[in-house]
């Protein structure tokens, strides 16, 4: 029998700062504070979902800062590697949502608190005896978080530890185009899986085709691709044991009435990881197994979008196997 294995996060945390009820003839939104960051999202998920989770970063020594480390706690997120700092203050986001529930962002964050992870503070011990690590693109957006990232990432996978990456392209908080896809490039050799949307797919590879982009990651040595398509679902694609074959296949999304997608893609994900950190490495997932990991994601990236906030918002096991096995509200059906 396999040992759970534990998810390890590294990377940001902050506070969305989420629309809540206008007043006055101004029309005036009240900003309710959530706590989120894509990495902390992805570890309270796996968390929530029953799977093992810890969380690696900093924040600030203040009220927001023991907000976050607080929601982490009570989603049972393990937090002896996510410590304060009176270098810097937690960072913000506050979120504007549009008709449909989709969102954008304006970040109060340089510096912040997230940004000041030193290599020297990653547990690499821990992770390797976790075998799973979760990172994301944002903290190579300044030192020196950026070099602990990429000591995490090199060290996981020198040590044969199993290494997740979103990018979660945010161009706002990169000084160009340019430099900011050239720091996302700079994990591709070190990672297991990686989790895009179509966008980035177009962005990252050079083409929306969803065969065509998922191939050139693989070119990168990245085994498993999984591209989320908002509404319309996911598509996936894997390499087998040679390194040749390919398991693909498209699972379709939905139908939610969305009240806000914050924390979707990262309840994706979090999905995901919770499924392999049960999985046992020596037996290559199949066709069957990869569809039924695909299909609980995108359950749970749906379940998610029902309420505002990421973290409050993330489902349990038993609602999300729940709702997977509904046949009712597919959006191909």
């Amino acid at each position: 029998m396999s040992m759970k294995k534990t998810v390890y996060a590294l990377g940001e945390t902050l506070i969305d700062m989420v629309p809540g009820d206008t007043w006055g003839d101004a029309g005036e939104t009240a900003y309710i504070p959530k706590a989120g960051g894509a990495p902390a999202n992805v570890a309270a998920c796996v968390s929530k979902l029953g799977g093992r989770a810890g969380f690696i970063g900093k924040h600030g020594r203040d009220a927001f800062g023991t907000l976050l480390a607080h929601t982490l706690e009570q989603a049972g997120v393990e937090t002896r590697y996510y410590t304060a700092t009176e270098e810097a203050k937690t960072a913000l986001a506050f979120v504007t949502l549009d008709a449909s529930g989709d969102r954008s962002f304006l970040f109060y964050r340089d510096p912040s608190a997230d940004l000041l992870l030193r290599p020297e503070e990653v547990p690499v011990a821990a992770i390797l005896e976790g075998g799973m690590l979760h990172i994301g693109s944002i903290s190579l957006t300044g030192e020196p978080s950026r070099s602990a990232t990429l000591h995490a990432a090199q060290e996981a996978h020198r040590m044969g530890a199993f290494v997740s990456y979103d990018p979660n392209w945010r161009p706002a908080l990169w000084p160009s185009e340019e430099a900011g896809l050239a720091a996302v490039r700079e994990l591709y050799p070190y990672c297991s899986l990686i989790k895009v949307n179509r966008e980035e797919l177009g962005l990252l590879t050079g083409s929306e085709d969803l065969q065509e982009g998922s191939e050139w990651f693989h070119r990168q040595g990245i085994r498993y691709v999984f591209v989320t398509l908002d509404a319309e679902g996911c598509y996936y694609s894997a390499a087998g044991e040679t390194g040749e074959e390919r398991i693909t296949g498209r699972v379709p999304g939905r139908r939610v009435a969305c009240v806000d997608t914050t924390g979707a893609g990262d309840a994706f994900i979090g999905a995901l990881l919770y499924k392999l950190s049960l999985h046992e490495d020596s037996a290559p997932p199949d066709a069957r197994l990869l569809r039924d990991w695909a299909a609980f994601a995108v359950a749970a990236s749906a379940l998610v979008t029902l309420r505002k906030g990421a973290i409050a918002a993330l489902p349990s096991l038993a609602e999300t196997e729940a709702f997977q096995g509904q046949e009712g509200d597919r959006a191909d059906g």
